[in-house]
């Protein structure tokens, strides 16, 4: 970081990674989901995967939420160069083993465990088993008996939870996962359950002043369960989410976080490295300090230290991240909405904030669609869209990463009552803020050198 102080006014120029597009041969669509017969319809592979995937090293797993041969969604396996199976179709007529997984799955050895939003005995949901190779489908659980709807107090309360679209998280032989809805205090709960199914046990329900309706995914580390939730925080209204932590033998609920008006409602949920979690919001306020379109955080696994390291910019076609994100090394990887008609972006920015880059975005049609979710392995990234592809019923898709590119000096110097910035890459546009928490916006038509006329107390520049 450059400081130069003139008179009262104080410019700052920073060093950035340009955010240049990685280039068309560094994405491969691995597969677009078939068209559906009719709606909700059938299909030989699914439609409309709404979760990240599970690597092997060489081969993805995943679900997706509809169609497939019998209508209800499929859990399938998918090679790095393409190579599509279905292993197990859900069915719609009869959902006695589950009815639309729409979370991610865990892998342990050569066995896959994941949930259904619906179905089962109940219509509330399923956890399940099946074999990397297709065979062994069990049911490991229904959850609970029906929501209560009378009186008001008791609207989506239950005794086992219900509507699961968590990840589940594997350790130790033990499955951790989260419901939507149900529990005690009717917005969602926090459970465990042997990988055999045995010992099914509820760690947590939340009653929206200690959150409500947890997040896409979990972290486990040692002893202890991290995660989101969407809602809650609040004992007198809807509440922004928070952060917790709870030990995995149910013990020592704690809120970490409650989510203010500046940043708030953490759909994706968290990722850990260190001691340290990392996660995106959604929304929050414009103004200083304020994340309109969503920011990335880090928090100490302790509570402390708290901090929305980045402010996503519409300028940059990023913003509301809502899927599951990733980490390797020093870089977070995540995808967002966008404001395109035809998807979002995936993005990467370092966990000190710098170095936001966008590694692709879609606006064409048959492009990925809403994008949902992002797995690192082998140095590339692979992801999901829920709709966009050849027919419309979403895609996977692999990105090559590109070494890391070198960082651009962004140079500057005092011209009297003015400050010209020069900087080497002419593909690079110039962005500019009151405050470093502010968002960066373009500056139309700047190009190096670039004068600007000082008028005010401080500006911040950055190349993007």
């Amino acid at each position: 970081m450059i400081k130069i102080i003139n008179r009262l006014f104080l410019i700052v120029a920073a060093f950035f990674f340009g955010a240049a597009i990685v280039s068309a041969a560094n994405f491969t669509n691995l597969h677009s989901f078939s068209a559906l017969t009719t709606y909700p319809g059938t299909n030989s592979d699914g439609s409309g995967p709404e979760a990240g995937l599970v690597s092997d090293g060489s081969t993805l797993y995943g679900t997706a939420a509809d169609g497939g041969p019998a209508e209800a969604g499929t859990v399938f396996a998918l090679t790095t160069n393409g190579g599509f199976t279905t292993l197990y179709g859900f069915n719609y007529l009869t959902s006695t083993n589950g009815s639309g997984p729409v979370a991610g799955l865990a892998l342990s050895g050569s066995t896959l465990y994941g949930t259904t939003r619906a179905g089962g005995t109940n219509g509330l949901g399923t956890i399940f088993s099946i074999g990397t190779n297709g065979m062994q489908f069990l049911k490991l659980h229904d959850f609970g008996a029906q929501l209560g709807r009378y009186p008001p107090t008791q609207l989506n309360t239950n005794t086992g939870g219900a509507y699961p679209e968590t990840d589940l998280v594997y350790a130790n032989n033990t499955l951790y996962g989260a419901t939507e809805q149900g529990g005690n205090g009717g917005n969602g709960t926090l459970f465990k359950i042997n990988t055999d199914g045995s010992g099914f046990t509820l760690l947590h329900n939340f009653t929206n002043d200690d959150g409500g309706w947890p997040s896409v995914h979990m972290v486990v580390s040692g002893t202890n369960l991290y995660g989101t939730t969407q809602f809650g925080g609040s004992p007198t209204d809807l509440g922004n989410g928070t952060i917790f932590r709870v030990g995995t033998n149910g013990l020592g609920f704690t809120n970490l976080y409650k989510f203010g008006d500046s940043a708030n409602q953490p759909l994706a949920g968290l990722v850990m490295s260190g001691n340290v979690l990392y996660g995106t919001t959604t929304s929050g306020t414009p103004g200083p300090g304020g994340a309109p379109y969503g920011s990335v955080f880090k928090i100490n696994t302790d509570g402390t230290g708290f901090t929305n390291f980045y402010i996503l910019n519409p300028n940059l076609n990023a913003g509301n991240p809502r899927s599951g994100l990733a980490i390797n090394g020093n870089t977070i990887y995540a995808t967002s909405l966008g404001f395109d008609a035809y998807g979002g972006t995936v993005f990467a920015v370092n966990t000190d904030g710098t170095g936001y880059t966008n590694l692709t975005s879609f606006n064409s049609p048959g492009d990925p669609g809403t994008l949902s979710g992002v797995t690192f392995s082998g140095g590339s990234l692979y992801c999901t869209a829920w709709n966009g592809g050849a027919f419309d019923d979403g895609t996977v898709f692999a990105l090559a990463l590109s070494p890391t590119p070198t960082p651009v000096p962004l140079n500057l110097k005092l011209a009297g009552n003015a400050v010209i910035l020069n900087w080497s890459a002419p593909s690079l546009s110039l962005y500019s803020a009151p405050t470093i928490t502010n968002v960066f916006t373009k500056i139309i038509g700047a190009t190096s050198p670039y004068t600007n006329v000082i008028t005010g107390t401080q500006k911040y520049f950055r190349l993007e």
